[in-house]
């Protein structure tokens, strides 16, 4: 099953209010990859999604490439800005910690991992002002 949405926001709380549309919309095992320019929103936005799964304290990982959450799910967050990780890196980093129930947030998706899942979730953030943002959002569910 596939949906499409397209959201607007013109502040931090249409961002909040989006984002909980969207944890609620997210089932275990789902990879979820952020797209958009930076200075997007791409990590605020991630913030907002996993504070819906018990998880109040993620920031960006540019530095650790990869960061685990303990929260309702296993949320693990990655940032991949200036790294394209092959699959031998998603085989020993990202797929040791996907302990059910689990999401994998990534920023800067370069492609689509090869991870089974459950669903897959697409988000594309664009500037389209200085304080507004369109969020598109596209779920398939297997």
């Amino acid at each position: 099953m596939k949906e499409n949405k397209i959201f607007y926001s013109y502040s931090i709380p249409d961002t909040e209010r989006i984002a909980k549309f969207i944890s609620e919309k997210l089932i275990s095992k789902s990879c979820v990859y952020i797209s958009g320019d930076v200075g997007s929103g791409k990590t605020y936005l991630s913030k907002f999604i996993v504070n819906n799964f018990e998880v109040n304290d993620l920031n960006s990982s540019t530095y650790s490439k990869v960061s685990i959450f303990k929260g309702s799910f296993n949320i693990i967050h990655c940032d991949f800005y200036n790294i394209k990780p092959d699959q031998t890196f998603i085989e020993s980093e990202i797929l040791p910690n996907l302990i059910y129930p689990w999401l994998f947030i990534v920023e800067w998706p370069h492609v689509v991992y090869e991870i089974e899942s459950n669903q897959l979730v697409s988000i594309k953030l664009e500037v389209i002002g200085k304080h507004a943002r369109k969020i598109s959002f596209t779920t398939f569910t297997q």
